[in-house]
């Protein structure tokens, strides 16, 4: 009797122990970095196929190493109850975790409502939950589309890279899915939305992102892809990381091991707050992680552990500041910026300027963009501030420049039609004769250094500027040679359509017709002098005009009628 109760006492120890020693386990924090003044995540983002069988065995091999699981599995994520119990597998293991999603989180479509889910998990997980993976590469895609969607944002083709910036933001944010308003959402969960990209980090993070994963593959430059979303992250007060994906398309699609483990540490030092490794052949179909790989991340979590005093310590004290919505892409000299993928010799001159920063600079270099409500944030955390293209000496002696953003021209038309020139910009032009005919196609304030040395002929041919929008201001040049002399059509200046205009200070001499308004009203018309012209001023449909005395027409105050 005496022993079976001692049995019974020994057997009541035991489960106490058990079950305290599960729960410790349960509850337990995920494993930091020892002395970091800010965690730090590393670990695996499984992409293929793989069961819950396959997720706990990795788990179970890698938990000992990383503290990050990232559930890709398209066969996991459909499927709630498979879902909940790899979640639960990989908090028992004390790791980090998040799902990943390419659909809207408000809907049905895998057979849950995982707004619903992650409202529930963050109950369950807490703090594990790290947020969610949603969609994949939003603003780099943008490089390399063709087309523009029809939408309500923008009614008229592109004209300049703010089109392609609100088109953009249109794009991904104009429903109840968009990443905005998700990001709203997890940041309700305190929680945080994750995505990765290989271009435009900026632009991710102004949609809404909370953390970036800048891709590490191919052939792209790993202090390049650092100095774009550091610098993005610090400027937007979010996090950053990066992505260990595919270098090859083919088996054995990673890198090695050891340039692994060199990705790993340089963006560790540089201050990323998290580092991923993407498993996935191509359909989805095989692990593509080899022994090797393994290796280097336990390598790497043994860096960590001995070496806490490294993460962040490569600084970046020095800032380049591109042109706002400038979203060029720099995977070469000849990329896009947005969808517009004609090089020009300024994307080439920002990409051979930024290698030559990188090759000076290193890793205290970070890549920004001009924008008022980030300008002093920016001010305040680099020593120094470069702003491209004003900073940077060009061999170049431009006569046309675009005093808003300091890009030079060569021809006036080339300035107005850049899709770098913005609605309201100041073009300036130097004094010159310019034999071209010039079609103001935007609202642009259109003013030369001196009127009586900066001549725009037509050369006989055509108008020899026409304004065909609203709102454009032309002031201070001599304007000739609009249109043979036996032509009704050739024209000084043209306003064709064109309403709310300003025109200041010109000459306009030797045309068939000095001014010509056609179906244009509402337009201001100042201190011009106009005189030998076969006809000095025409108004056909165009009433009413605001054209005073101040105008002088053969050499006498205009007066109308």
């Amino acid at each position: 009797m005496k022993r079976r109760k001692i049995f019974f006492v020994m057997v009541l120890v035991a489960m106490l122990v058990a079950s305290f020693f599960v729960m410790s386990k349960l509850l337990a924090p995920a494993k930091q970095t020892i002395g970091s003044s800010k965690p730090f995540y590393v670990g695996i983002e499984t992409g293929w196929n793989s069961t819950l069988t396959d997720c706990e065995a990795l788990i179970d091999k890698v938990k000992n190493y990383t503290n990050l699981f990232i559930i890709a599995s398209p066969l996991i994520i459909s499927n709630e109850t498979v879902l909940d119990q790899t979640c639960d597998y990989a908090y028992s293991a004390g790791m980090y975790f998040m799902p990943v999603y390419y659909q809207q989180l408000n809907t049905g479509a895998f057979g849950y409502t995982p707004s619903l889910w992650f409202t529930a998990a963050k109950e369950r997980y807490g703090s594990h939950l790290l947020g969610a993976y949603y969609y994949d590469e939003p603003a780099g895609n943008q490089l390399d589309i063709t087309e523009i969607i029809p939408n309500p944002v923008l009614t008229y083709s592109p004209e300049s890279y703010l089109d392609y910036t609100n088109y953009f933001f249109w794009l991904w944010n104009h429903d109840s899915g968009g990443v905005n308003a998700t990001a709203n959402f997890f940041q309700g969960l305190s929680s945080s939305l994750f995505t990765s990209d290989y271009g435009l980090y900026w632009f991710d993070y102004e949609l809404g992102y909370d953390v970036v994963l800048a891709q590490f593959g191919w052939n792209n430059s790993r202090p390049l892809q650092i100095s774009l979303v550091r610098g993005a992250a610090e400027a937007q007060k979010k996090s950053w990381g990066a992505i260990i994906t595919w270098t090859y398309n083919q088996t054995s699609y990673l890198e090695s091991g050891p340039q692994m483990y060199d990705d790993m540490v340089l963006a560790y030092d540089s201050g990323a707050s998290y580092i991923a490794v993407y498993d996935s052949s191509q359909n989805y179909a095989n692990t593509t992680l080899k022994p090797d790989h393994f290796k280097a991340l336990k390598d790497f979590w043994n860096y960590m552990q001995q070496n806490p005093d490294k993460h962040g310590s490569l600084k970046a004290d020095t800032a380049v500041v591109l042109p706002q919505d400038y979203g060029f892409g720099f995977r070469s000299q000849d990329d896009s910026v947005w969808q517009y993928h004609n090089a020009s010799s300024w994307t080439q001159k920002l990409y051979s300027d930024t290698q030559n920063l990188l090759n000076q600079y290193n890793s205290s270099l970070d890549i920004v963009y001009s924008d008022p409500q980030f300008h002093n944030t920016i001010q305040s955390t680099y020593s120094k501030v470069l702003h491209w293209p004003q900073d940077f000496k060009t061999d170049v002696s431009y006569q046309i420049i675009d005093a808003n953003n300091s890009l030079g021209y060569d021809t006036v038309q080339d300035a107005i039609s850049s899709f770098a020139t913005y609605r309201g910009d100041t073009i300036l032009v130097k004094p010159g004769t310019y034999k071209q005919n010039i079609n103001v196609t935007k609202p642009v304030i259109l003013t030369s250094q001196n009127k009586d040395t900066t001549i725009i002929e037509g050369s006989d041919n055509g108008a020899a500027l026409t304004i065909a929008t609203n709102n454009a201001v032309v002031t201070g040049f001599t304007i000739k040679n609009g249109g043979y002399s036996s032509s009704t059509v050739g024209t000084g200046i043209l306003l064709e359509n064109a309403h709310n205009c300003t025109v200041i200070g010109n000459i306009i001499t030797n045309n068939y017709i000095g001014i010509l308004l056609n179906n244009s009203n509402d337009n201001v018309f100042r201190s011009n002098k106009i005189s030998g012209n076969i006809y000095n001023l025409i108004l056909q449909n165009s009433s009413p005009n605001d054209i005073d005395s101040s105008n002088i027409v053969d050499g006498k105050p205009y007066t109308n009628g």
